[in-house]
C-alpha cells in the first residue's frame, strides 16, 4: 500500500506542476492500485486535498476540488466493497453469549502480556501463556 500511496502522491505533485490528461490518468491508476493493495488508502483523496491546501496553495480553485471527485468515488467504491466483504465477519454483540461478552471486557487494571516479562519461567513466557478468559491476557 505504501508504495502505491506514495506513487499516487508523487503523480499528483507531478500533475499539479503541469496538468494533463496523461498525468491525471497516472494519479487515478496509482490511487486504484493503492486501494487494491489495502483499503486503508481511502484517505488518499483527503491527503491530496491537504497537499493542494498546503504547500501547493491550489485549494481555492474549483478545478482542484473537481479533480478529486473521481478519487472520492474510487474510495467510496472500495469502502463499500470492503464492508460487503467483511459483513460475514462482523457479529452483532447481542448474538454473543453473555459470559463471553463479560470476560472479554476491557479493563485498564488487567495486565496484558506486553506489560509483563517474557523471559523463560515468567508467567507470560511463550510456553506458559494461556488465555482462560478469551481476552489474550496472561493468567495471574
Amino acid at each position: 500500500m505504501r508504495l502505491f500511496y506514495a506513487l499516487a502522491v508523487l503523480a499528483h505533485l507531478h500533475y499539479a506542476e503541469r496538468p494533463s490528461a496523461g498525468r491525471y490518468a497516472a494519479v487515478l491508476a496509482a490511487s486504484a492500485l493503492a486501494l487494491l493493495a489495502k483499503p486503508m488508502a481511502v484517505t488518499l483523496p483527503v491527503a491530496l486535498w491537504l497537499l493542494d491546501y498546503w504547500p501547493l496553495q491550489r485549494w481555492r480553485t474549483r478545478r482542484a476540488l473537481l479533480e478529486k471527485l473521481p478519487l472520492f468515488a474510487l474510495s467510496l467504491g472500495a469502502a463499500l466493497v470492503t464492508i460487503a466483504a467483511q459483513s460475514s465477519a462482523i457479529v452483532r454483540l447481542e448474538r454473543l453469549p453473555l459470559g463471553f461478552r463479560w470476560s472479554s471486557r476491557w479493563s485498564p487494571t488487567r495486565p496484558t502480556c506486553a506489560t509483563r516479562s517474557r523471559r523463560p519461567g515468567s508467567p507470560c513466557s511463550i510456553r506458559s501463556r494461556r488465555s482462560t478468559s478469551g481476552t489474550g491476557c496472561c493468567p495471574r
